[in-house]
């Protein structure tokens, strides 16, 4: 999932990809670079999405920054559930990797 959604991002609409294997990776590499969003997954290694969402909000680096699940658990409880946690928004899996970036600009309202 993680090499599609980059393929998805990067190849195909041109943006500027960070990848992180795990929660906690993700957590030093986005205080780091500052990315303009994070997409995470539910499920990851060492610390799972909603996890290192709350991690993310408690830092003054990475508190601003929109998160955005990609997630196989789609149902609205689930939705409704990782919006409560402080996410910008939800994109179910499967994914088309060509649809991801404007999936994406869709949610966080960034659209042309």
């Amino acid at each position: 999932m993680l090499r599609a959604a980059q393929v998805g991002l990067d190849r195909l609409s041109g943006w500027r990809v960070s990848t992180a294997a795990s929660g906690r990776e993700g957590i030093a590499l986005a205080t780091a670079a500052r990315p303009d969003a994070i997409l995470l997954d539910v499920v990851m290694p060492e610390l799972d999405g909603p996890g290192t969402l709350h991690a993310l909000g408690e830092l003054a680096a990475t508190r601003d920054i929109p998160v955005v699940f990609l997630t196989a658990a789609s149902g609205e409880s689930d939705r409704a559930r990782l919006i409560e946690l402080g996410a910008a928004g939800v994109i179910a899996k499967p994914f088309e990797p060509p649809r991801l970036g404007n999936q994406l600009s869709e949610v966080l309202g960034w659209s042309s």
